[in-house]
């Protein structure tokens, strides 16, 4: 039988006569014949041998095949084994495998056949004692594996390569077995894990391997567990660390795969992944230059194109823009010319710039960078170009426009020869001859004059090219103006009424295209701008008379010295489109050369009226006192007149003899002279703030129409008293940016004012309306109108038409300053229409719209103050109010108003006495002076913010004071109060902030 763990072999025939040199067993031979035959048939060696000196006793063929001996078996009888072999381990190795029994159970060994072949053999064997002798014998069973020892070999060598293999190589290299426990980590693994291969060996791949998110910080899936679950090969997520033993993070890249056996089965996986860190910076530092890059390309002042030329033979025809630049766009004005050919950008240009063309086809085919300036026709501007060919057939031309600095060389020039010219003229009309002879060659224009200020008139005092009849009807009718006698056409409109005046003075309508930004008018065809002109142009009776002169091209330049007024310079053409705005700009630029060239001799002709002039400026000094003094005498009138009625009616109320319409008329009277008494106070306050510029301005967006309409509405008792006609038609949805506060006080100005000079019957018509850009608030009236001489003193602090003594109408001079300075702070202006004596009065205010309407709930209308309703006994129901007040009439009222709104109320005379009633009564809210005995409302307000939520710290609080400047309010905010009310007090405004601040129903927070 075949030694233990044999595979079975095939059978094969028994050996032939042929094949065997074995005489034919006879017969009675029987069992030992076929015993023989069988250890012929088998592969292995069946063989005994003396225990003692290993003679053998019996061997079959297999003995001789494993041995490779030329011999037959029975040849080996006798023999001693160990001179059959040559052992390569010590001799007695399979006698020291024996168990006690002397039994030997698969022993591998190895050994040289005399032939030097090196052969393995597994060995069994038993030991026995022959019955004849009872000498030892042992049996043996040996089987050849030299061929299996061999692939062992060869595996365990291969498997051995694996592993250096694995040791070398720089990524980390990870296997787990199918329950991801490690049983493999190369050297990268070690040193980037910190866990050598011994320690790591059974132990779980999450414990070695951790990883996270580099975003999240949250650890990552484990790709192992995935490829043992899924079979297939897995890759990590981007920004993935691995964290080392140490604690060492670094960025990794891995992919896990499944390891197979011969069944496809999963039986394990590997993990190979790399420190790419270093990797990720570098990717990370080329992300960053390429945003530099990019950034810089977008950022670049200078236009950037990059185009392929286009050639038909040697002759540059066309060219694609491939990528342009933010800035091209900018410089150029062109938009979405990527793709796209240049003559289908700009058609034309080929032929307006041939050069162009010749410049950027030279560089695309030598690849010779060039730099040159150039004028564009087709774009109309002035370029510097460095042009260079990153390609054949390719250019970049990057690029700079300086057109500015080609008109500010040409300025330079132009001024340097004025300026000479300037010098060298000595006194007024040698400067205005040379000036006029200068812009006439220069200009080309056939006719130039220069119009000096007399008054309010222009007449010409230097020209050439004019016709003298043209000049001398001008003059004429600057004459007949002056001495009030001025002529009119068949309109009524006056006929000097012209241009000049208003070019000068900076009252025109800049949203017109004829004006420039600094006032200047110019037109290319009098005709066109006849034509179709409206009201403005119906007054431009200069264009009227220049157009019928034949004059086609019209400019009128300012000629003015800071704040003076010198006088207009005028450019005169029978041929249309003779100016640019470049060339305007430019000739504005001399035009201020020549005003304070003018300004000095001026100056020098003046030199003479110096004494004059000082008495006059003593004059008007002494002028600006007694307007100090009525103004003072004013705010005396303005201030006592209110308080008799007050006294009077109230005199009359605690008589108690006046009847229920008696009644209500006094109390109608004393709340409106009240009210009059605070717009006052609030006036000089406001003036005070404007002159230190402090006034306070809270803006939002607000809705103009309704605070117009309310405030209008405001003013219904004054109307019905002059039985007087109000016209009240706001637009909807203007929306702009301001302080409704200081709107409403505004527009309650104007009106007031219109209701003031309106005689009785009359009518006041209060627009708002859009108009562009802007909102207009519009307020006539029907009233006197406004003097000349006053019309330039309408904004002036304490300016008041009629002497203090005689005057009709009552106001102490301040409103329309105050108008004034608010709608600047607002960013708008005030206009006020030229007087005409018995016409009435428009005054105009323009704010800029606010650049959205609001999206969500609409703006919050800036509501009247609204007396107390029938019902205000509930209007504050069981509100705990404690009221610190050293003035005891103001703390009485303010504890009557607020107990018969149905408060609680407690009052106080101090800062310690308000502390202790704060303490025992823990009020909902407080009211709080300022200016208290001892310690001030500062100090008594921070020291209940101390006391902290729970012992009432967080009480709405009100500081009522009469320190009501914008600094006064910042204080008390800081100080820990909620909002700031100035005295006087109106109870409707108190009651509401107090509803506010306690969170009743139906109230608005402030």
């Amino acid at each position: 039988m075949s030694p233990r763990g044999a595979p079975r072999r095939k059978a094969r025939p028994a050996p032939s006569a042929q094949t065997s040199p074995r005489k034919k067993t006879p017969p009675g031979a029987g069992a030992a014949e076929l015993f023989a035959r069988l250890m012929d048939f088998t592969q292995d060696a069946v063989y005994r041998y003396t225990f003692a000196e290993g003679r053998i006793l019996f061997a079959s063929s297999g003995l001789v095949r494993i041995l490779d001996l030329d011999c037959s078996p029975e040849e080996l009888v006798g023999r001693k084994l160990q001179d059959l072999l040559i052992y390569t381990q010590e001799p007695g190795t399979v006698r020291k495998q024996a168990d006690p029994k002397g039994q030997v159970h698969d022993f591998e060994y190895g050994f040289k056949t005399l032939k030097g072949e090196e052969r393995w053999v597994l060995h069994d064997s038993f030991v026995t004692k022959d019955p004849a002798t009872g000498e030892k014998v042992v049996s043996a069973f040996v089987r050849d594996i030299t061929k299996r020892k061999q692939a062992q070999e060869a595996l365990t060598a291969q498997r051995r390569q694996l592993s250096v293999t694995l040791r070398c190589i720089g990524d980390g290299v990870i296997a787990a077995d199918r329950q991801g426990r490690a049983i493999l980590l190369n050297k990268a693994a070690e040193e980037l894990t910190g866990w050598s291969e011994a320690e790591a060996l059974g132990k779980p791949l999450t414990e070695i391997f951790r990883i996270i998110d580099e975003r999240t910080r949250r650890p990552g899936a484990d790709p192992v567990r995935r490829v043992l679950a899924e079979g297939r090969i897995q890759g990590l997520a981007n920004h993935t660390a691995l964290i080392s033993r140490d604690g060492t993070e670094r960025s990794i890249a891995d992919s896990a795969a499944p390891i197979l056996d011969e069944a496809g089965s999963v039986i394990g996986a590997v993990l190979t992944f790399q420190d790419v860190t270093e990797r990720r910076r570098a990717e990370e530092a080329v992300r960053q230059s390429a945003e530099r890059y990019r950034s810089l390309f977008d950022s670049m002042l200078n236009g950037f194109a990059y185009c392929r030329m286009l050639f038909e033979g040697d002759d540059p025809r066309d060219f694609v823009y491939l990528e342009v630049n933010p800035a091209f766009g900018k410089l150029t004005g062109l938009k979405q010319v990527v793709g796209r050919k240049v003559s289908e950008v700009i058609p034309g240009i080929r032929e307006a710039d041939p050069g162009l063309f010749e410049v950027y086809g030279r560089v695309a085919r030598t690849g010779m960078p060039e730099k040159f300036e150039t004028y564009v026709a087709a774009l109309r501007q002035w370029f510097t170009i460095s042009v260079y060919s990153p390609s054949r057939d390719h250019f970049v031309a990057v690029f700079d426009v300086i057109t500015e600095r080609k008109k500010a060389e040409q300025e330079l020039q132009l001024a340097a020869e004025f300026l000479s010219l300037v010098n060298e003229c000595r006194g007024k009309r040698d400067l205005l001859a040379g000036a006029t002879r200068f812009w006439q060659e220069r200009s080309g224009c056939a006719a130039v004059g220069i119009r000096l200020r007399e008054g309010d008139d222009y007449p010409y005092f230097e020209t050439r090219g004019f016709p003298p009849e043209f000049v001398r009807l001008e003059n004429t009718l600057c004459a007949r103006d002056a001495a009030g006698r001025p002529e009119r056409d068949t309109a009524g409109f006056p006929v000097l009424r012209c241009m000049c005046g208003d070019v000068i003075r900076g009252s025109f309508d800049r949203a017109q295209p004829f004006f420039t930004v600094q006032g200047s008018f110019w037109t290319n065809s009098t005709s066109k701008l006849r034509a179709g002109a409206g009201e403005a142009g119906r007054q431009a009776r200069t264009l009227d008379r220049c157009n019928e002169a034949g004059y086609e091209s019209v400019a009128l330049l300012p000629l003015r010295f800071g704040d003076e007024r010198l006088g207009v310079i005028q450019f005169n053409d029978p041929r249309p489109d003779r100016f640019t705005l470049d060339s305007i700009h430019l000739w504005e630029r001399l035009a201020k050369c020549l005003a304070a060239a003018l300004a000095k001799a001026l100056a020098d002709e003046e030199r003479a009226s110096l004494l004059q002039r000082a008495q006059e400026a003593r004059a008007q000094a002494e002028a600006a006192n007694r307007s100090k003094d009525e103004f003072l005498a004013r705010v005396s009138h303005e201030l006592r007149t209110p308080i008799t009625a007050i006294l009077g009616w109230h005199w009359l109320l605690r008589s108690g003899d006046l009847s229920a319409e008696e009644r209500e008329k006094a109390m109608e009277v004393i709340a409106r002279k009240m009210e009059a008494e605070k717009q006052i106070i609030d006036d000089l306050l406001d003036i005070s703030g404007l002159v230190s510029g402090r006034l306070d301005i809270k803006k939002r967006t607000v809705d103009l129409g309704p605070l117009v309409a309310e405030t209008a509405g405001g003013f219904r008792s004054e109307f019905q008293a002059k039985s007087l006609r109000l016209v009240c038609a706001p637009a909807a949805g203007l929306f702009v940016s301001g302080d409704p506060r200081r709107l409403r006080q505004v527009i309650w100005n104007l009106v007031s004012n219109a209701v003031k000079f309106t005689p009785a019957g009359g009518t006041v018509t209060v627009l708002a309306r859009r108009e562009g850009g802007k909102a207009l608030v519009s307020v006539e009236d029907t009233g006197p109108g406004i003097s000349h001489e006053f019309y330039g003193k309408l904004f002036e602090l304490f300016g008041q038409e009629e002497s203090t003594l005689t005057r009709t109408h009552g106001g102490l001079g301040l409103g329309l300053a105050i108008v004034q300075h608010l709608v600047r702070q607002h960013g708008g202006e005030v206009a006020v229409a030229p007087p005409v004596p018995g016409q009435g009065a428009r005054v105009t205010v323009s704010l800029p719209l606010a650049a959205a309407a609001p999206t969500g709930s609409p703006p919050e209308p800036f509501a009247l103050a609204i007396e107390a309703p029938p019902d205000f006994p509930g209007l504050l129901r069981g509100v705990r109010i404690l009221v610190v007040e050293d003035d005891d009439d103001t703390r009485e009222m303010l504890l009557s108003v607020l107990g018969h709104c149905g408060a609680r109320v407690q009052g106080a005379v101090s800062t310690a006495e308000g502390l202790a009633a704060f303490a025992s009564a823990r009020p909902d809210v407080l009211l709080c002076d300022i200016g208290l005995p001892g310690e001030d409302g500062y100090s008594l307000i921070r020291r209940i913010r101390a006391l902290g939520k729970g012992a009432g710290g967080l009480v709405p609080a009100v500081a009522v004071t009469a320190y009501s400047t914008a600094e006064d309010r910042a204080q008390a905010l800081r100080a820990g109060f909620q909002t700031h009310l100035p005295k006087p007090v109106d109870p409707a405004e108190l009651v509401a902030m107090v509803r506010a601040l306690a969170k009743l129903p139906g109230s608005a927070a402030r």
